[in-house]
């Protein structure tokens, strides 16, 4: 099954032996939901960054 992203255009390849009732686009995060057979625009996530990141040679203390 090839899955066109109506947001960004791109199309995924899904190789699956079952039904897929929900897709989320790898490359714009963008939700759609199977509704009757056809798939409609559900939702888009965003990215969030994580305060808890550390950049290569920082050091931390846990818990004393």
């Amino acid at each position: 099954m090839d899955f066109p992203c109506f947001e960004c255009n791109t199309v995924t390849k899904l190789n699956v032996k079952f039904e897929v009732k929900s897709f989320v686009c790898p490359s714009c995060k963008t939700m759609y939901v199977s509704e009757n057979g056809d798939f409609k625009y559900n939702r888009k996530f965003q990215d969030k960054a994580n305060a808890t990141n550390f950049i290569i040679g920082q050091k931390a203390t846990f818990y004393n």
